[in-house]
């Protein structure tokens, strides 16, 4: 298992990758602003961008030569890291494999300069971040997108 940080090299799959998880599993959004995120906010273009300029701490985990996971976090501000979009291929989930890249920000966060990571999430995972030390802080019922947005937080 390795894991990467995000290069050109590995765009075209990663976007695969990512399109996948968006459009298939997070059925909480619409169906209309689940492709906006693919075909607008996260297109391959925006995300090329984000690469080249490294405003984004976008980390990857390879097996066997294949893509199986991604996570998205922002670099830490103000002491606070914020991971945006965890993603795992469907065949691979339960294997520890989002576990690993949530650690892996965590540990990036603290090289710099963090203290806490915060995320927002769904009612139906969060029994993953509390596994991985996550605190429910909040909850916002008509959140981003009208969505019921879970708030959770990790002090490191």
């Amino acid at each position: 298992m390795q894991v990467l940080d995000l290069s050109i090299e590995y765009l075209q799959e990663f976007h695969e990758l990512f399109s996948s998880v968006i459009r298939e599993d997070l059925y909480e959004y619409s169906i209309e602003q689940r492709e906006s995120f693919v075909m607008n906010m996260y297109s391959m273009e925006v995300v090329e961008r984000l690469i080249k300029l490294g405003t984004k701490k976008i980390l990857i985990i390879i097996e066997d030569g294949e893509m199986v996971g991604f996570l998205f976090g922002d670099k830490p501000f103000g002491g606070v890291g914020f991971a945006s979009w965890l993603g795992i291929r469907k065949d691979k989930r339960g294997q520890g494999y989002g576990r690993e890249l949530l650690s892996r920000y965590e540990e990036y966060c603290k090289q710099n300069g963090a203290h806490l990571i915060e995320v927002y999430t769904f009612p139906k995972t969060i029994k993953f971040y509390e596994k991985a030390g996550y605190t429910e802080i909040g909850r916002r019922e008509k959140g981003y997108f009208g969505i019921v947005n879970v708030i959770m937080d990790k002090v490191i």
